[in-house]
């Protein structure tokens, strides 16, 4: 997932994106990112951390975490987690009256109502037949005006400093982009424009991570599927995915990941 997320939609008829994810304790740290669209993640199992621009709120089973629009967010489980994703296309916001840039939600709701329209979802995008099409838009609608009738925030509310936000997306964006490179907090903030010292604050707020601790998670993330493939030594994934060397790389992943290199390679074969 690249730090400024474009969506793919299979079907223009369905300008939605709806999976069902499970994920292990840990997962998902790596991956910071924003879009222009609305995402619903409604949790079904476990317990995580979900962090949206500067807010970071937990979320457990039967809870609905909403990511406004362009607001960078990342998820990670605490527990073993399953939960569904819903992501409205702005396309289908603007064509029904309103704008995903324009408006903000309450981060987190707890609805029977939505969490009902959500399951319905997941069963009939599986379904066939000419009624499809049109009862998943209405569902979709549905779920967009019960939030705008009851968690939509007011006018004016408080609002995270659009400046520092721009910076902190221009140091995750070189970060995705360099990441095979060498890299310090000093050259990564005459990108962002900003101080080193209030990139470090500021980057640690809106991500949860530090800036070494978010590279070396995401480094991690690219070798997976190099030590999966088995083609290349752990030396050389290592040096593939940026890291200096065999021995830091394997304490790296195995704080990040949970076990050695040699170990995921394993277990993967």
């Amino acid at each position: 997932m690249s730090k400024h997320e474009r969506h793919i939609l299979s079907d223009g008829r369905l300008p939605f994106i709806l999976h069902d994810y499970r994920c292990e304790r840990g997962v998902g740290a790596a991956y910071s990112n924003w879009h222009e669209n609305l995402e619903l993640l409604y949790f079904l199992e476990g317990r995580a951390a979900v962090t949206s621009n500067d807010q970071r709120i937990e979320a457990s089973a039967g809870q609905i975490a909403v990511i406004n629009a362009n607001h960078i967010h990342a998820i990670t489980a605490i527990t073993p987690i399953r939960y569904i994703v819903l992501i409205v296309d702005r396309s289908f916001c603007l064509a029904n009256h309103f704008d995903t840039n324009a408006v903000r939600f309450r981060p987190l709701v707890r609805d029977g109502e939505i969490a009902a329209l959500l399951d319905r979802l997941t069963e009939e995008y599986r379904e066939e037949g000419a009624h499809r099409i049109p009862l998943i838009r209405a569902r979709v609608l549905t779920v967009l005006a019960l939030l705008m009738s009851r968690y939509r925030e007011e006018e004016g509310a408080p609002a995270y400093n659009s400046n520092l936000l721009a910076s902190i997306k221009r140091a995750l964006g070189y970060i995705h982009a360099e990441y095979r490179n060498p890299m310090t907090l000093e050259g990564l903030a005459v990108t962002a424009g900003i101080s080193k010292y209030y990139l470090a604050r500021e980057f640690r707020r809106l991500t949860g991570m530090t800036v070494v601790g978010y590279l070396n998670s995401l480094r991690c993330e690219k070798a997976k599927p190099l030590l999966s493939e088995g083609g290349e030594s752990i030396e050389e994934v290592a040096r593939a995915v940026g890291f200096s060397g065999a021995t830091y790389f394997a304490r790296v992943f195995k704080e990040s990941v949970g076990m050695l290199p040699s170990e995921y390679r394993a277990a993967a074969r």
